[in-house]
């Protein structure tokens, strides 16, 4: 049994080492769809999707290249999917309850907002 331990130890590190070779490639499609979704969200650019894309890879590029802005990326990604996965986890609570609760009002949404900007400030910190 201490075998199948150590031999699934073993292919975990191998996985987790292959995994670590694509993560420039990751982070150059997150920053790659976040910026592509905003711009065709608020057409800031206007409609045209030829210069959406364009400026998406321009700054998804420009990610990849500088590597504090890459390991900001990198730094903030778990912490801002797990703050979203607690965040809809009190949602679905909330809904499922059938009424909102006086407390879960405008507060709420503004102590989310500051959680998130203090995470990205805080993961800044850390990077630069």
């Amino acid at each position: 049994m201490n075998t199948n331990l150590s031999m699934f130890n073993l292919v975990f590190l191998i996985i987790l080492s292959l995994f670590q070779n694509y993560l420039p490639i990751l982070s150059f499609l997150l920053v790659f769809t976040v910026v592509f979704a905003m711009l065709a969200k608020t057409k800031i650019l206007g409609e045209s999707k030829f210069v959406n894309l364009f400026v998406s890879f321009l700054v998804s590029t420009i990610f990849v290249s500088l590597t504090g802005a890459r390991e900001y990326v990198l730094t903030i990604t778990p912490w801002f999917g797990v703050f979203i996965v607690i965040s809809l986890f009190i949602l679905g609570l909330v809904g499922f309850s059938g009424k909102v609760p006086e407390g879960l009002t405008k507060g709420v949404g503004v102590l989310i907002v500051a959680a998130m900007i203090i995470l990205f400030l805080v993961s800044a910190y850390f990077t630069f």
